[in-house]
């Protein structure tokens, strides 16, 4: 983390040494390219975020403080605004796939599947397993994932 935060700083791409991180630093990190992806997850955030709908959640993790679990109704959009990657990161999460083409990615806390839906479109030949422990919200990356034809639920 540390050292992402000083290649980020960094006023020069060439203080780093190391000729990968230099090239993946000029290729990936600092491709400004306006992927078209970018805007279909976009769109689809947007989406997520206007919907009121509620649906009983259930929070295994740090939500759940010392209890071994707490479910309550939220909204949606609250879902999807607290709890998603922000889209500079997913942008970067998705030039990462896209220029290493791992063989298998494993995401663990899917939420609605905003950054799963990144991978998913950088990499159609990656095998994506995403798990998310909410069996609601679950179902509505799911329904995310198919409608845009990526991941084998």
């Amino acid at each position: 983390s540390g050292y992402l935060r000083y290649l980020w700083n960094a006023n020069s791409a060439y203080k780093i040494h190391s000729p990968f991180v230099f090239d993946l630093y000029t290729r990936v990190i600092r491709d400004k390219t306006n992927y078209a992806d970018y805007d279909i997850i976009e769109l689809r955030r947007k989406h997520l975020q206007e919907r009121k709908s509620l649906i009983e959640t259930t929070d295994f993790g740090t939500g759940a403080s010392s209890r071994q679990y707490v479910t309550r109704l939220r909204s949606l959009g609250e879902i999807t605004r607290h709890s998603s990657v922000e889209p500079m990161l997913g942008r970067l999460l998705y030039r990462l796939v896209k220029d290493l083409e791992p063989e298998k990615i494993l995401e663990i806390g899917t939420s609605v599947g905003i950054s799963a839906m990144y991978m998913g479109l950088a990499s159609t030949q990656s095998w994506i397993v995403s798990m998310e422990g909410c069996a609601s919200v679950a179902e509505i990356a799911q329904k995310n994932f198919s409608e845009l034809g990526i991941m084998k639920c």
